[in-house]
C-alpha cells in the first residue's frame, strides 16, 4: 500500500508527458552545438519530479559542402605503387595539390569536384547508387555511403580488386583514408 498520496490528474500527466516528447524530437531534429541530453522522468513523492539522464542525442552536423585545400599527404607514393600507377604518374599525383570542392543539389545528388594543375575531374552520385570513376588506368564501379559527418567511398576495378575512401569532415576540414588490400594513405585538407 501507497504511504504518499499523489495529487496529479491523469490528464495532467498526459500533458506533461506529451510537451516532454515535443521537445526531445526539436531537441534531436536541431542543429545545435551542444550534446543535448533527453531525460527519463519519474513521479516520486508528492509530485517531486526525479529526472534520469538517459541519453544523448549528439545534434551537431558538420558542414560538408565547401572548398577544401590540399595540406599534406601520407604514404600516397606506396598506395599509388601498389595500385600499379607507373612513376612519372604517380610522382606527378603525389606533388599535386589538389582542391577539392563538394556541393549538393536538390534531388540529393553530390557532386565531388578535384582540381589539380594537371586537370579537374567531377563525380556526381546519389547516395547508395551505383555509378563509374573513369581513371587514367580505366573505369571503376564505385557506390558512396554516408553515416554521420563520413562518406564511404567502395569502388571496385574491372577485375574484381576493390578500394575504398573514406571521407571524414570535421569543422576544421577533411581527410581522406586511401585503402587498397594492405596498402593505406591519408590526403589532409583545410576548409578554403
Amino acid at each position: 500500500m501507497c504511504k504518499h498520496k499523489i495529487n496529479i490528474s491523469i490528464n495532467s500527466i498526459l500533458i506533461f508527458i506529451t510537451t516532454c516528447l515535443q521537445i526531445v524530437s526539436v531537441l534531436a531534429q536541431s542543429h545545435s552545438t551542444y550534446d543535448t541530453p533527453c531525460y527519463l522522468v519519474t513521479i516520486i513523492d508528492k509530485q517531486i519530479l526525479k529526472f534520469h539522464k538517459i541519453a544523448y542525442f549528439h545534434s551537431k552536423m558538420v558542414q560538408i559542402v565547401g572548398k577544401y585545400n590540399h595540406v599534406k599527404s601520407e604514404n600516397l607514393d606506396e598506395y599509388f605503387k601498389k595500385l600499379g600507377v607507373p612513376y612519372i604518374p604517380r610522382k606527378m599525383m603525389c606533388a599535386s595539390n589538389p582542391t577539392l570542392e563538394i556541393s549538393k543539389s536538390e534531388d540529393g545528388s553530390w557532386t565531388f569536384t578535384t582540381t589539380t594543375a594537371f586537370r579537374t575531374v567531377s563525380y556526381i552520385f546519389k547516395l547508395g547508387e551505383d555509378y563509374t570513376e573513369t581513371m587514367p588506368g580505366g573505369t571503376l564501379n564505385c557506390k558512396t555511403t554516408m553515416e554521420d559527418d563520413k562518406f564511404l567511398t567502395v569502388c571496385s576495378a574491372p577485375d574484381g580488386t576493390e578500394m575504398t575512401r573514406m571521407y571524414v569532415f570535421t569543422d576544421d576540414g577533411l581527410t581522406i583514408t586511401y585503402k587498397y588490400k594492405e596498402k593505406e594513405a591519408i590526403r589532409y585538407y583545410k576548409r578554403a
